[in-house]
C-alpha cells in the first residue's frame, strides 16, 4: 500500500487511489481550522497540506477562526483553488461556535482537521455542542507557552478535546 500523497500536478493515480475514488465516490470533504494565516509553522504547514493534496481525493476547505490578524498565507491558500471561510467575529467571541457548525452542516464537511491548542478548542467544542464528528485534532507546543495558562490547556484538553477528538496529533512535551 502506498503512503505517499498525491500532488495537484501529478498525472499518475495508483491503484490504491482508484479504489478510494470507488469507494468514496466522491472526494472526501476535510475543513481545515486554524486561527488564522498569519506567518507561522502550523500555519506554513496548512499552506503545504493545500499545495499537495489531490483534490480527486480529497476536497479542502479552510476556515479562519478571527479576522483580527493581517492573513499573510490567505493569498497561496487562494492560489491553490482552495475555498476559505473567514469568521466576521474577533477573538473569543462565542458566535463564531455557531458559524463554524453552520459551515460544517451547510458543506457538508465529512471530517475537520484543527491546529494548534485554540482552533483545537473552539472545533472541539463545537463537535460537543453541536454532535459533528469526526474531527482531528493537532497541537505543535503552544500548550507549553505558559505554566498557568498550560494548566488550563491541560484540564480543557482532558474534558473537551481529547474527548471529542477521533485522532490527536501531538507534537509537544503535554501530547495526548
Amino acid at each position: 500500500m502506498q503512503q505517499h500523497i498525491l500532488h495537484h500536478n501529478s498525472k499518475t493515480i495508483t491503484k490504491n487511489d482508484r479504489k478510494v475514488c470507488l469507494i468514496l465516490k466522491k472526494p472526501y470533504k476535510v475543513l481545515l481550522v486554524v486561527r488564522n494565516l498569519a506567518i507561522g509553522g502550523a500555519e506554513r504547514h496548512v499552506v503545504n497540506i493545500v499545495r499537495n493534496v489531490n483534490p480527486a481525493l480529497i476536497s479542502l476547505s479552510v476556515c479562519i477562526l478571527v479576522n483580527d490578524v493581517r492573513q499573510y498565507l490567505l493569498p497561496e491558500i487562494e492560489q491553490a483553488g482552495v475555498p476559505v471561510f473567514i469568521s466576521p467575529y474577533y477573538k473569543n467571541d462565542p458566535r463564531v461556535l455557531g458559524w463554524l457548525a453552520e459551515i460544517l452542516r451547510r458543506e457538508n464537511i465529512d471530517a475537520a482537521h484543527s491546529f494548534l491548542w485554540r482552533s483545537d478548542a473552539v472545533l472541539a467544542l463545537v463537535s460537543r455542542l453541536f454532535g459533528f464528528q469526526p474531527i482531528i485534532c493537532t497541537e505543535r507546543g503552544d500548550r507549553t507557552l505558559n505554566v498557568n495558562r498550560g494548566r488550563l490547556f491541560h484540564i480543557y484538553d482532558r474534558l473537551i478535546t481529547f474527548k471529542q477528538a477521533v485522532k490527536i496529533c501531538a507534537n509537544s512535551q503535554l501530547g495526548a
